[in-house]
């Protein structure tokens, strides 16, 4: 091994702590110029009951709140972690947001941290490993209005060919994005941007952040050789990162901490390959005991069909014979020489109802 892998969090660590490191991949990852960049602590207390939240790395440039963090391997929770690091890193800023006083009755003062210094934050996760299904380098969520998940999801609306009423939507769309009333503009300027090394590496669209995620890539060969940087000993920033990570500079706990964290990582591994299998056995079981309750369900929607219909003919066997008891009550009365007066008054017949009995009874005869 010729360099320590920069995916491991205190080799990633090491680096960013550099500042002049930092700031150059920042500027190229986000395609900004940076005039000023500020290294904070990584590690901070948010609450009572839990001890710290530490970031790989945090730091503050052009009036936005930073953060950098590797994760190396797969985890369920990725997306509900980051979401709580970013909103975490929003919420650090207290500790620097200035006091108003507001004037009350009596002299008295009323004191209350002034909101609009809170400054957007930008928490970068960048994935050794995982893509999360996407094939895309980067993806990056932010804080838009619903209106404008509902003009592109809108299937009707784009299945159309009325180009004014899209038209119109889209500008409804966009006055509502223009809307910088009490610096609403400000929710879509935070953001969480997931860079997926592999998928950068692979693709290779944008040079001058790919360079990272593929020298990264790289330290990850535990046979990695001089030779295999070659093409990055011309570029100044990496032959700065290079004297960091180089094997000859590290201490008798680096290497341990290599040691340890590739088993760690077997581990992990292995204990995701057990979840993995657990869950599609779980998953199996439910299938099947879905299978059997539909199964069950049809079964008992067939057995109350057939038992309808049994009722059915019962019912239309009982009329039946109803008609026929009837039609022979009829044919006697009428053989006695019954009135039809008679006769509809007493079998409850409208006078049309007997006549049509008394004709099927001639023609049986």
């Amino acid at each position: 091994m010729y360099l320590a892998p920069f995916n491991y969090d205190r080799f990633f660590e090491r680096v960013f702590r550099d500042t002049v490191i930092a700031k150059q991949f920042l500027e190229d990852l986000l395609d900004v110029t940076i005039e000023e960049i500020e290294y904070l602590p990584r590690k901070n207390k948010i609450t009572d009951d839990a001890a710290f939240v530490e970031f790989d790395y945090r730091c503050k440039i052009n009036s936005k709140y930073v953060i950098v963090d590797m994760q190396q391997w797969y985890k369920q929770d990725v997306v509900k972690r980051f979401y709580l690091y970013f909103c975490n890193n929003t919420s650090l800023q207290l500790e620097r947001m200035p006091t108003v006083n507001i004037p009350l009755p009596n002299g008295k003062q009323y004191k209350t941290k002034n909101y609009n210094s809170l400054e957007p934050s930008i928490t970068i996760i960048w994935m050794a490993d995982d893509t999360l299904g996407f094939r895309e380098g980067i993806v990056t969520y932010s804080i838009f209005p619903e209106a404008l998940h509902e003009f592109i999801r809108n299937e009707s609306l784009w299945a159309t060919n009325d180009l004014e009423k899209l038209l119109e939507f889209r500008n409804k769309v966009l006055k509502i994005l223009e809307n910088k009333t009490k610096t609403l503009d400000f929710l879509a300027e935070n953001r969480l941007i997931y860079a997926f090394q592999p998928n950068i590496v692979a693709n290779r669209q944008n040079e001058k952040y790919a360079r990272w995620f593929k020298f990264a890539a790289i330290t990850k060969n535990p046979e990695n050789t001089k030779s295999d940087f070659e093409s990055f000993e011309n570029q100044p920033i990496f032959n700065r990162i290079m004297e960091k990570l180089k094997v000859n500079t590290l201490e008798k706990d680096d290497f341990e901490y290599i040691t340890d964290y590739a088993e760690y990582e077997r581990g992990v591994a292995a204990y995701n390959e057990k979840i993995r299998l657990e869950g599609y056995e779980l998953a199996k079981d439910e299938f099947e005991s879905l299978l059997q309750s539909q199964y069950m369900d049809l079964k008992k929607s067939e057995q109350a069909r057939q038992k309808a219909e049994q009722e059915k003919q019962k019912s239309e066997q009982e009329v039946q014979n109803y008609q026929k008891k009837q039609l022979q009550l009829i044919k006697k009365a009428w053989q006695r020489g019954d009135s039809l007066e008679d006769m509809a008054a007493f079998f409850e017949l409208e006078m049309p109802t007997l006549q049509r009995f008394i004709e099927h009874i001639k023609s049986m005869d």
